[in-house]
Parts: structure tokens; sequence; C-alpha cells
């Protein structure tokens, strides 16, 4: 993966995504910041990916390699 996002979270919480290419991906975020993969073929906006999760994140900034 090329593309990930930096979240900051003000708790630990778990973030499930799905869609194209992905099997119900889970990421057990911790309070503080992480980098994961965006793991989907195709754009999907980030309200909808955080929706789950979003009383308990504090940042997002988007990376992308190049």
């Amino acid at each position: 993966m090329q593309n990930g996002i930096w979240i900051q979270m003000l708790q630990n919480v778990t973030l499930t995504v799905s869609g194209t290419a992905t099997d119900n991906i889970s990421y057990n975020l911790k309070q503080g910041r992480s980098l994961i993969s965006y793991p989907l073929l195709n754009e999907k906006n980030v309200s909808i990916i955080f929706n789950d999760i979003n009383a308990s994140l504090f940042n997002a900034l988007s990376y992308e390699n190049n």
C-alpha cells in the first residue's frame, strides 16, 4: 500500500473497514498516534470510514507516497 492515514485517538478503539479489497479489516487503535494503511481500491469519504470511532478521533491526516 502506498497510501495511509495518520490518526490520533483520544482513547483505545477498534476500527473496522469494509469495501472492495477488504474482508472487514480491523485496526486496534491505541490512544495517541497511529499510521494505518488505506486498504480499499476505491476512494471512500472519510466521514463514512471513521463514523464508528468519530467520538474518539482527535485528528486524521492523509499520507500518499510520492
